[in-house]
C-alpha cells in the first residue's frame, strides 16, 4: 500500500492510503485497477497517526509526503504539511526526519510530493530541477 499525508478515509492508521499492497506481494493486478486505486483517497483531512506510527504498522512498502508547495526559480523550498509540524518553529519538522528514517530503515521507501492544489512553484529549466 502507498500511504501519505497523514490523511485517510479507508479507516485505518495510514498517511493517505493509497495502494493495497497484494497479498502475493507488491504489485499484481492491472494498470487501470492500480491506477483506480492510487486515486481513491487523494485529499482527506482525518488525523490518522504519525508517519513513525504508520510504517510501524507493517502494511505499507511506500508513503508519500505532500506537499512541498513552493520550490524553483531561486526560491526558498518550502513544506506545508497541513499542521502536522511547522517547519519554521524552533524544533521545525525533526520528527519527520526521526519518521523517515525509521521508514527507511524498514525498507519502506518515502517520497514527497511536488506541487500540489496550491502554491507557488515552476522549474525555470533542468538545472533549476536539480538544485
Amino acid at each position: 500500500m502507498i500511504a501519505g499525508n497523514l490523511f485517510t478515509d479507508d479507516g485505518e492508521n495510514s498517511w493517505h492510503a493509497a495502494r493495497r499492497r497484494q497479498s502475493h506481494g507488491v504489485g499484481g493486478g492491472s494498470a487501470v485497477q492500480k491506477e483506480r486505486q492510487i486515486q481513491r483517497s487523494k485529499h482527506r483531512r482525518t488525523y490518522k497517526g504519525t508517519l513513525f506510527q504508520t510504517c510501524a504498522t507493517g502494511k505499507y512498502s511506500y508513503v508519500n509526503i505532500a506537499f512541498l508547495n513552493k520550490f524553483g526559480n531561486g526560491r526558498i523550498p518550502e513544506i506545508n504539511l497541513a499542521g502536522h509540524c511547522n517547519p519554521q518553529s524552533i524544533n521545525g519538522c525533526s520528527i519527520l526526519s526521526d519518521g523517515i528514517s525509521y521508514c527507511q530503515s524498514h525498507g519502506i521507501k518515502v517520497m514527497l510530493s511536488i506541487g500540489g492544489g496550491i502554491g507557488s512553484y515552476s522549474l525555470a529549466s533542468a538545472a533549476d530541477a536539480k538544485t
